[in-house]
């Protein structure tokens, strides 16, 4: 699986359960929430403007997708939404960079490869902190995800999320359909 592949069989709604552990201070905290994975044009305007504040070529993009979620957390937290910008740039199809930014905030580079049991590992570091992150399907309306943050090569947080697929897998690209045998 390539990277565009990925981004694709991740489009879509989903119900995500995440559970985030802080190791600090011992504690831990629950929240379910809807997510919505929509795959962008490499000419949507918002990818070129990422592409150009991060002084990168846009014709090294990929792909790029927006992910935006409304989340409840349980015990009565308030209500969160939020968006996420991400732009893959690669000349392999499994392993590259990818431009991430979060509403507003100044954007994040992160490095990404497919291993070979077609996970997404990102890794980055930004303000002292490391993230390492790992995203997989167990199938294709189930998506796993675990989150791991690092501060002074200290374990600070983890989370763990399930994403249950909300409605039918995403109509495949017309250039990803195989080709028909012809029945001349």
């Amino acid at each position: 699986m390539d990277i565009q592949a990925f981004i694709q069989q991740s489009c879509g709604r989903w119900f995500t359960q995440r559970t985030c552990h802080q190791i600090g201070n011992l504690s831990s905290d629950a929240q379910s929430a809807q997510l919505c994975v929509e795959k962008l044009s490499l000419e949507d305007v918002a990818v070129l403007e990422l592409c150009k504040a991060a002084e990168t070529d846009p014709t090294l993009a990929q792909c790029a997708a927006k992910i935006s979620w409304k989340g409840q957390g349980f015990q009565a937290q308030p209500q969160e939404a939020g968006e996420l910008l991400m732009v893959a740039l690669s000349n392999v199809s499994n392993q590259g960079e990818i431009l991430q930014q979060v509403g507003s905030a100044p954007f994040m580079r992160l490095n990404f490869h497919i291993d070979e049991d077609q996970r997404l590992i990102l890794t980055g570091t930004q303000d002292q902190l490391h993230l390492e992150e790992r995203v997989w399907f167990a199938s294709p309306n189930l998506r796993l995800r675990i989150s791991l943050l690092k501060q002074a090569n200290q374990l600070y947080q983890a989370t763990w999320y399930s994403e249950v697929r909300m409605g039918v897998l995403p109509e495949p690209a017309p250039e990803e359909l195989p080709h028909a045998a012809s029945t001349k």
